[in-house]
């Protein structure tokens, strides 16, 4: 279990705020925390791997920056069977880096992953090399 402190909770905020635009959805943190796991306990996961999470279906969410805050990628599990939960497999973040850089590292990830699902808070060169994205639009 993640412990419930500010401090435990800082690296989770930019992973939570990409899978929020990725699935348009809203948390209660507090609930989100209480159903953590140690990615230990994840035999089934091997981040250092080829192909960390195997064949197993992965869903990105991507929040671009251009100029204040961090361009953040989440990579989460997609549950296979009723009543699994989605995993927050990794997470990365991009301060200062172009856009090429960024798709260089969408499509790392998308390469090492089983990607069923993209989703894109803004369209930029992802969009070229990932045809199945999809467009989420915010007001």
């Amino acid at each position: 279990m993640v412990p419930c402190s500010t401090a435990a909770l800082m690296p989770w905020l930019a992973p939570l705020r990409a899978w929020m635009i990725c699935c348009c959805s809203f948390v209660n943190l507090s609930k989100l925390l209480a159903c953590t796991v140690d990615v230990d306990q994840w035999s089934d996961y091997k981040p250092e791997a080829a192909r960390p999470f195997g064949n197993k279906p992965v869903a990105l969410g991507y929040d671009p920056s251009r100029t204040r805050d961090n361009a953040s990628l989440a990579a989460l599990g997609i549950p296979i069977i009723a009543g699994e939960a989605w995993r927050v497999l990794r997470t990365d973040s991009y301060h200062g880096q172009n856009f090429q850089f960024q798709s260089n590292r969408i499509k790392d990830v998308r390469n090492s992953h089983n990607v069923q699902h993209i989703g894109i808070d803004i369209f930029s060169q992802t969009k070229r090399d990932t045809p199945n994205a999809t467009f989420r639009h915010h007001l």
